[in-house]
């Protein structure tokens, strides 16, 4: 495994970090794709055996915080741990910071993060006197915790947070179909020793399946997927982290895992010093951009849905469908799940939590026109 120094914190970090949320466990959340306890348990223990040391999760990933616990009982020494506070207040974001260690099983937390500030208003409220700023460095002055953090969708308002000169890392996102954070934000947090941390290095696990499935991928008597077979990275998701993790100015890239192979897949990459051919990040880059950005990351912060929809498993299967062409085999997942986009009263809750501003409602009405049998 290779690994990178994230900026003025000085840890030395593994390349690839253990992104939290695919063992989040809450069932009443995500229908679909939930691992149970046993292999959350076997995923986080093998991702710490292959040397990743970097583990990150938050307050809001359901049982994620708790199942990393349980792990850490026995292996706390082996790995820093990074988590994230979502509520704006001083208060709360004490609770929330007792919350953690309790759940971690641990009385220290290397990194703290303000979750998920997008817009100006957002960043004044957690950075006020009475904000959840304040309540980690009080935490930071006693000892529970190491360094603060940042994590948004908004480079530039990520670019305002660190002239505070108030935090030692941000969490972007950053991929072949976001490329955005590398324009100004990664040139500004090299200048100022901020460690940076990469999330949906996969876009939600939207680039996992599609460039292998696209017929149209083909050029001359090569597809895509024989290109990939043939260099370092036989994947599409192989490929989409290791052009993440090979910015200068990234210290570590979280893709979520939710099984072994996910982790010894990811693993793979933060082993192999071989680069990305420069042929294949362009390809690879014209062809993601041809998803657009109207598309579900699975992040889940639409939830939860007031009629019990898990919005994220409708647009999944929606994509599978449309995007890909499975639509027996999207048909047949999306029956599985027991609340269907009609049951969506177009209630709106859902909209300012979207940080892609996605229609949701429209697209259920899409997703319940085309996925009924």
């Amino acid at each position: 495994m290779q690994y990178r120094i994230l900026g003025r914190t000085g840890l030395r970090v593994s390349v690839i970090g253990f992104g939290g949320i695919p063992i989040w466990g809450d069932t009443t959340v995500f229908k679909y794709g939930c691992v149970d306890e046993e292999t959350a348990a076997r995923v986080v223990n093998h991702t710490l055996d292959l040397g990743v040391n970097f583990i990150d999760t938050a307050r809001v990933y359901g049982e994620s915080e708790v199942r990393i616990g349980k792990v850490m009982r026995r292996r706390r020494k082996e790995c820093y741990l990074a988590t994230k506070v979502m509520r704006r207040g001083y208060r709360e974001a004490l609770e929330d910071v007792e919350t953690s260690l309790t759940n971690l099983q641990t009385d220290y937390i290397d990194l703290y993060q303000l979750h998920y500030v997008n817009g100006t208003d957002t960043l004044r409220k957690v950075m006020a006197k009475d904000g959840a700023l304040q309540a980690l460095k009080e935490k930071r002055k006693e000892g529970k915790i190491g360094f603060i953090g940042i994590t948004g969708h908004e480079p530039k308002l990520l670019m305002k947070a660190i002239k505070t000169g108030e935090f030692d890392t941000i969490q972007v996102p950053y991929n072949l179909n976001n490329l955005e954070a590398a324009k100004e934000l990664f040139p500004l947090a090299r200048k100022e020793n901020i460690g940076v941390i990469i999330m949906k290095p996969l876009a939600g696990g939207v680039l996992v399946p599609p460039l292998e499935m696209m017929a149209e991928l083909k050029e001359g008597d090569k597809t895509l997927i024989g290109e990939l077979k043939e260099s370092a990275f036989p994947t599409t998701a192989m490929a989409a982290i290791k052009f993440a993790m090979d910015h200068e100015a990234i210290s570590t890239v979280i893709p979520g895992m939710g099984s072994i192979m996910n982790v010894e897949e990811d693993v793979a990459v933060g082993k192999t010093t071989a680069p990305l051919p420069r042929f294949l990040k362009e390809k690879l880059i014209r062809e993601a951009k041809k998803l657009g950005t109207g598309y579900c990351r699975s992040c889940g912060y639409c939830l939860p849905c007031s009629q019990g929809i898990s919005i994220p498993d409708v647009f999944r299967f929606e994509g599978y469908y449309s995007r890909y062409g499975l639509k027996e085999w999207a048909k047949q997942q999306y029956a599985q799940l027991p609340v269907k986009a009609e049951a969506c009263v177009e209630c709106g809750d859902c909209l300012p939590r979207c940080p892609y501003s996605i229609p949701i409602i429209e697209k259920m009405k899409k997703a319940a026109k085309i996925l009924l049998p």
